[in-house]
């Protein structure tokens, strides 16, 4: 008896021939990824940006408003920057998290995803991670937060928590574009370039450090074998993936939405009260100059401290902070850094920006995709107490070498 098998799993076998091959299929993966990310990126960009802009005229014109018919003007900037403008961070983060979604589950639909896992398990088992880690933690250089959502794809529960709490050491875009400014400022040409490498490299390094030290003393249980099928590929079908993408993303956003706006207003009343004050006599300029001898083994003062605290909102608020505390007239950021920073302290700032807790969105996705406060706040003060010390020993080390 002849049995003839369907064409279709005949192509599936040729497909797999090349997307698992040890050395394509990791390049082939590289790529994918990288088209996702310029398409996540390139797409929710514009968008984002129109966002920003609508939000900011409906706070014009909602304060214009408000100061007409007389209301305080505490509790006008209170609405406007705080509840208003913690809405529009809220709305500026779906666009992303949709689009990646919906790339994802065509991807995963089409079969691929599976077997992508199936590639960098390898590496990742060497680690103690699942091959599905891999992939989180890639998302994590476009946004942290639909990388912890990811996590959901990981089966076992002690490999889901341990790439959950390793995915906020890989620096996302927002800490990536921070990182770059400064980088360009005090580093020049190839050496500017061996710099930002030495970063993301370090990253990858804590992340492969942190996984086994996790797996090892903190996360119970016992690491699960890496058993999957290799479904056939066949057509995604539209209707399943935007249920997919719809179902994520509203849920983000009815659960972690509004825990994210009133943590915003909460940022927003520690660095405006008392009111009237400049920046470093508000509440949390206060808990910046109190932490500065701490940040002073890292060669960190307390206008980067304060910066820092300030950038749990959203990383890239850190930069608009040091422009705000180092203020002086005619000059640019730029140019107030380089007199006030050495190369040295501008890497640890980069290194320690890289690192230290995640943003609040992020948080907040932790412990929702956990399910406890505690695994949230274990990531969290994992995350503070290793910026510390590699920024105690990259200051010191460097003071040395210098």
């Amino acid at each position: 008896v002849k049995v003839e098998r369907p064409s279709k799993e005949d192509l599936t076998e040729r497909i797999d021939r090349i997307v698992l091959h040890k050395l394509l299929g990791v390049l082939i993966l590289l790529s994918i990824y990288a088209v996702v990310f310029l398409i996540t990126f390139g797409l929710s960009g514009p968008i984002v940006e129109l966002i920003d802009r609508v939000v900011e005229y409906i706070s014009t014109l909602t304060m214009n408003y408000l100061i007409k018919i007389g209301v305080e003007l505490w509790l006008i900037r209170l609405i406007c920057e705080g509840i208003i403008m913690g809405v529009g961070r809220v709305l500026t983060i779906i666009p992303p998290i949709a689009i990646f979604f919906l790339l994802y589950a065509l991807l995963e639909d089409w079969g691929y995803m599976t077997r992508a896992a199936f590639v960098m398990d390898k590496l990742t088992h060497n680690i103690g991670l699942h091959g599905r880690s891999f992939l989180c933690l890639l998302c994590g250089f476009g946004c942290s937060v639909p990388a912890v959502l990811a996590t959901r794809t990981i089966v076992e529960s002690k490999d889901k928590l341990a790439t959950m709490l390793t995915v906020p050491l890989v620096p996302c875009s927002a800490r990536l574009a921070v990182m770059i400014f400064i980088v360009s400022v005090f580093f020049k040409g190839i050496m500017a370039t061996l710099v930002m490498l030495s970063l993301v490299g370090i990253s990858i390094l804590l992340v492969i450090a942190s996984a086994a030290i996790l797996k090892r003393y903190v996360i119970p249980g016992e690491h699960a074998p890496f058993i999957m099928e290799m479904p056939p590929y066949h057509r995604p079908v539209l209707r399943n993936v935007l249920l997919f993408t719809w179902i994520r993303a509203r849920a983000f956003l009815k659960r972690a939405g509004t825990i994210i706006v009133l943590v915003s207003v909460v940022v927003w009343i520690l660095s405006n009260y008392p009111p009237g004050v400049p920046l470093e006599k508000t509440w949390i300029g206060e808990v910046g100059r109190a932490i500065e001898p701490l940040g002073a083994t890292m060669g960190l003062d307390w206008r980067m401290t304060t910066s820092l605290l300030l950038a749990i909102l959203a990383k890239e608020l850190s930069v608009s902070t040091l422009s705000l505390l180092y203020r002086r007239e005619g000059l640019k950021l730029e140019e107030i850094l380089v007199s006030e920073w050495s190369p040295l302290t501008a890497y640890t700032y980069c290194l320690v920006h890289m690192i230290y807790m995640p943003c609040v969105s992020t948080i907040i996705t932790l412990r929702l995709e956990s399910g406890s406060w505690k695994w949230a706040l274990i990531g969290t003060l994992f995350s503070i107490i290793l910026a510390l010390v590699v920024g105690v020993i990259t200051y010191t080390i460097g003071r040395y070498i210098i």
